[in-house]
C-alpha cells in the first residue's frame, strides 16, 4: 500500500516511534492505491466512477487520479482517508468494504437463481394445468398440484435427501405434504 506523507505526518510518526509506539498504532491519514484494468474503455470509465463512489463511502477521498492508458483501460488512483486512523481502523475499513462487496455479489447471484426458479415454476405450472394431481421436482424446486391447488416450494437439503432416497414419495399427495412439514 502506498503511503503519502508530508512533513507534519513524518514528524508525528517519528515522535510516536521515539515514544515507543509502533507505526501501526500512530494515528494519521492512510492512503490506498487502486489499479483498475478492463479491456473496454467504456467499461473502465464506469468501473472507475463506481469505485470512486465506493471508496468515498469507506471514508477516503481521491488525491491522485492518473490518466487512463487508452488502448484498453488501465488506470491508477490514490485515495487518502478523510480522517486520521491507526492501522487497525484501516484494516476494519478494508474488511467492511470486502463484506459489502461479498454481500452484493451473493445477493446478485441469488437474484439470478430466484429468476431462473420463477421461470421454471411458471413453465411447470403451464405443463400441469390440466392435471388433477401432479408433483414435479426440478432441482430444489417442488411444484405440486392437488385438487386444483398449486403448491410451490423450495426444498431444504433434508427434503432433497429424502426425495433422493425415495423418489416414490412424489406419487402421493399425503406423502408430499408430510415431506413439506
Amino acid at each position: 500500500m502506498l503511503q503519502i506523507y508530508n512533513s507534519e505526518v513524518i514528524s508525528d510518526i517519528f515522535c510516536g516511534i521515539s515514544n515507543g509506539l509502533s507505526p501501526d498504532n500512530i494515528r494519521f491519514k492512510r492512503s490506498m492505491k487502486i489499479t483498475i484494468y478492463t479491456k473496454m474503455r467504456n467499461d473502465g470509465m464506469l468501473t472507475t466512477n463506481n469505485i470512486k463512489k465506493f471508496i468515498n463511502y469507506l471514508g477516503f477521498e481521491i488525491i491522485e487520479d492518473k490518466k487512463a492508458i487508452i488502448n484498453s483501460f488501465l488506470k491508477r488512483i490514490t485515495a487518502l482517508s478523510k480522517d486520521p486512523m491507526v492501522k487497525k481502523e484501516l484494516d476494519d475499513v478494508y474488511e467492511k468494504g470486502k463484506k459489502a462487496l461479498e454481500l452484493n455479489y451473493i445477493d446478485e447471484k441469488q437474484a439470478n437463481i430466484d429468476l431462473v426458479l420463477a421461470k421454471s415454476a411458471r413453465e411447470i405450472i403451464e405443463a400441469v394445468k390440466d392435471q388433477e394431481y401432479c408433483a414435479c421436482q426440478l432441482g430444489s424446486l417442488l411444484v405440486m398440484k392437488n385438487n386444483g391447488k398449486i403448491v410451490i416450494k423450495t426444498l431444504t437439503i433434508k427434503q432433497l435427501e429424502a426425495l433422493e432416497l425415495n423418489p416414490n414419495l412424489l406419487t402421493d399427495s399425503i406423502n408430499v405434504l408430510n415431506l413439506l412439514k
